[in-house]
């Protein structure tokens, strides 16, 4: 009764990875009956790109060390790929022969696509940033350094991106302002000027 009336799809294999319980979840998550997938091979339903990490996690079940969820697509009975995440578990004989695997999965299709859409919508702003004709930083205000700079920062200041990353605004500031104020103070107050929304000039060494 308990695992007839789960959400998460809930599914049992024998050593040869046929299908021998499928929970009454797989209809509504996958489309299948229980009976359309019993006694079926569970890698027929895999796509091909994710044989490799199955393979990998059956063997971490099979070997009994931690096994790690895996995240992989599995085909749903209208021809698309559905996104899940599944943990399992292999019991034995009391001879100690393998017999099978019991395997809890969900659904995780909606984050997957939330984070491959993040992943496009970072990537954009990584191009536009790169491709800026101005010179863009990132400053670490509580460090003092630049968290990230873009090619044209790094041309403007004739560093590389990794020699940029280890400095802050205070290593590009003359070594004494005209008005005597150490180039510490005045770069940290003229930095926090700029935070607040002013427009401000600075002089940096090349």
């Amino acid at each position: 009764r308990i695992t007839d009336n789960m959400l998460d799809l809930i599914s049992q294999v024998d050593a040869q990875g046929i299908f021998h319980y499928i929970s009454p979840s797989h209809t509504a998550i996958l489309g299948y009956s229980p009976d359309e997938l019993l006694g079926k091979f569970v890698m027929d339903f895999v796509h091909p790109d994710d044989f490799k990490k199955i393979e990998a996690a059956a063997q971490q079940i099979i070997d009994r060390i931690l096994y790690t969820p895996v995240e992989f697509r599995f085909l749903h009975a209208d021809g698309h790929y559905v996104w899940l995440e599944s943990n399992g578990k292999s019991f034995y004989d009391k001879d100690g022969p393998r017999i099978g695997t019991v395997f809890a999965g969900r659904d995780i299709t909606k984050r997957r696509h939330a984070e491959e859409a993040l992943r496009q919508s970072e990537d954009r702003f990584r191009t536009l940033v790169e491709h800026a004709p101005e010179a863009i930083v990132v400053l670490d205000f509580e460090k003092g350094v630049f968290d990230d700079v873009n090619e044209n920062a790094c041309r403007l200041f004739n560093l590389s991106r990794e020699s940029m990353l280890t400095k802050g605004p205070v290593d590009l500031s003359p070594p004494l302002q005209p008005d005597g104020r150490s180039s510490v103070e005045s770069a940290v107050e003229k930095i926090k000027r700029a935070i607040a929304g002013e427009s401000l000039r600075f002089e940096w060494i090349h």
